[in-house]
């Protein structure tokens, strides 16, 4: 994830995530870090460990800043809210009072206080947007990672052969979540591939939504309440991951 705290942006010290090229014990770690670097390191499972678990320290630091996150997101809104009205209002009283339709035929310095205070609201307007949805982003990113930490085990339980586990899921996040366990099974050794994979961590969520997860969950405990089997048509993936 993208730094939250300000002492972490473009910090070497701050894991954004990582990839792992070619097969465990054999392969690299690629990891790429808030100032851009990418330092490599030996593709075992003890650095991958690691890594997650600096990801997983780095998520408990960034909880820390969501109170203020949310604060932070409350004063931006209402700033958007009161400099578009007030662009409103001065837009308004300037067509009322004849200023801007005559803005449109000639230039006059009774114009100037009119473009100054209109340009300053229309600025102010954008910034705050923007400010908005940057801690709006930020604040669902956090809560994100707090989520499939809080249900990671159900969340695993997911089939990708399974269509039900996708209902009111997007075409573009199942095949997401194929590719995450695709990347998964290449990195295994021969030997380990019949080994039961961990399909969702803190690494590979960035481009999965909040809503997307609590979907897939609340499918999975459907189907597991149920207990029913179905039967799919070929879908081309390799195998069955979790049943």
């Amino acid at each position: 994830m993208k730094p939250i705290r300000k002492e972490d942006k473009n910090s070497n010290l701050y894991l954004k995530n990582f990839k792992t090229v070619g097969k465990l014990d054999e392969g690299q770690i690629v990891c790429t870090m808030a100032d851009n670097s990418h330092p490599r390191y030996t593709f075992i499972k003890e650095n991958e460990i690691k890594l997650l678990e600096t990801l997983f320290n780095q998520h408990e630091e960034n909880k820390k800043e969501l109170s203020t996150l949310k604060d932070k997101h409350f004063k931006h809104q209402n700033r958007t809210w009161m400099f578009g009205v007030s662009a409103l209002l001065v837009t308004a009283s300037s067509v009322l009072s004849g200023i801007a339709p005559s803005l449109m035929t000639s230039f006059d310095m009774i114009h100037i206080p009119f473009i100054i205070s209109s340009g300053v609201l229309i600025i102010g307007t954008v910034y705050e947007e923007v400010k908005t949805l940057s801690t709006a982003f930020k604040i669902n990113e956090i809560q994100k990672e707090d989520y499939l930490l809080n249900n990671k085990e159900i969340l695993n339980e997911v089939d990708i052969e399974n269509s039900n586990h996708f209902e009111k899921v997007s075409h573009s996040d199942k095949e997401t979540i194929a590719s995450i366990i695709r990347k998964k099974e290449i990195a295994l050794p021969q030997e380990q591939e019949e080994i039961e994979i961990e399909v969702f961590d803190l690494n590979n969520i960035d481009k999965l939504s909040l809503s997307t997860l609590k979907r897939l969950k609340s499918n999975i405990t459907r189907e597991n309440y149920l207990g029913l089997q179905i039967e799919e048509p070929e879908k081309g993936y390799a195998r069955t991951y979790r049943k």
